[in-house]
């Protein structure tokens, strides 16, 4: 493709990037991950197009745009890719002197997925400590302290995948089923497994007993779960909840004020023929959401239950994970 083609392609796709992500708190899932998609294809164009200078500076103001650093997505984006890029990321966030908090989750991402060197550990440890100050390293001796709970061995992960029933699509490459990737992507959605689960059941029974030793994993939510005549509730302290290796339980600070994420009532009262044979049209499930929730818990039961309230005190993202962490922990 010649030059100027392909950066009017690009100028043509920032724009088109940009406006999504002044949107992006009203993405669907799919959405979402099409923009991450968009965005590491851009940053793969950059690389080829480094000497066309008005298209590179585009892209700089566009990767360095703060709403890209607040996406979960991104991050898990960069695993897809190379760790050089990740590395490079987090290189760019300590010469910039970024809140601490953003280096921290970096520093999670990196050392739960295990497969960055030693060599560049050492460097950024010595890093964090000439920017930030010697007062960090016991921030980062207990993140390390925390993290190593989370290495298991592969014989390990399969007889603990066996045991908890842990829901997995092994052909769906966007969700690896390595145990320190797979608990990272999921420390917020275990709630999304819970509802995958409730939908393959014909109703709200109960939840089965390996489901909630699974919402134990460190840092799965916790659930509190019970069932009225017209009325299911659903309450969940989600991913502000941080489990250490000793069995405790830490609870970050949750607001008093809970606020409506998905209201989607298109409900008109049953006939009299429907009602006498299945009350559950006029059932109206209650989502509660104390501690926060993810756009992914939203949107699977917006799609799974038409006539649903959803109440959640937060939007929760990898930023609030890390922040809880370090005010948990340090």
């Amino acid at each position: 493709m010649p030059l100027l083609s392909i950066g009017s392609h690009l100028r043509r796709k920032t724009a088109q990037l940009k406006g999504a992500l002044t949107h992006h708190s009203q993405s669907t899932v799919q959405e979402m991950y099409n923009l991450v998609q968009d965005y590491k294809r851009m940053v793969l164009l950059k690389q080829l197009l480094s000497k066309h200078l008005d298209v590179v500076q585009v892209l700089q103001e566009l990767l360095h745009s703060s709403c890209l650093e607040t996406f979960l997505e991104l991050e898990t984006a960069a695993l897809h890719g190379t760790t050089a890029m990740l590395e490079q990321y987090l290189s760019t966030l300590l010469h910039r002197c970024a809140p601490i908090v953003d280096v921290v989750r970096l520093y999670v991402l990196l050392h739960t997925v295990g497969c960055s060197t030693a060599q560049f550990l050492n460097t950024f440890r010595t890093t964090v400590y000439s920017v930030y100050g010697i007062a960090h390293l016991s921030t980062l001796i207990a993140v390390e302290t925390v993290l190593r709970a989370w290495n298991l061995s592969a014989a390990q992960w399969r007889r603990l995948t066996q045991i908890l029933e842990l829901l997995h699509d092994p052909s769906n490459s966007v969700f690896p089923t390595q145990p320190s990737l797979h608990l990272y992507q999921h420390y917020v959605p275990l709630s999304v497994r819970c509802i995958q689960c409730m939908l393959h059941s014909s109703h709200f029974s109960a939840l089965p007993r390996p489901l909630l030793t699974a919402l134990r994993i460190p840092p799965g939510p916790v659930f509190e779960y019970s069932q009225a005549s017209n009325l299911q509730h659903l309450r969940c302290i989600s991913s502000s909840v941080v489990h250490d290796d000793m069995g405790g339980i830490h609870s970050a600070t949750i607001d008093d004020t809970i606020r409506v994420a998905s209201i989607p009532m298109e409900h008109t009262p049953p006939t009299s023929d429907v009602a006498a044979t299945d009350h559950r049209a006029s059932t109206i499930h209650l989502f509660v959401f104390v501690g926060g929730c993810t756009y992914t818990e939203v949107s699977c039961l917006r799609a799974a239950f038409p006539h649903s309230l959803v109440l959640t005190t937060d939007i929760l993202t990898s930023v609030t994970f890390s922040a809880a962490l370090c005010s948990n922990v340090f």
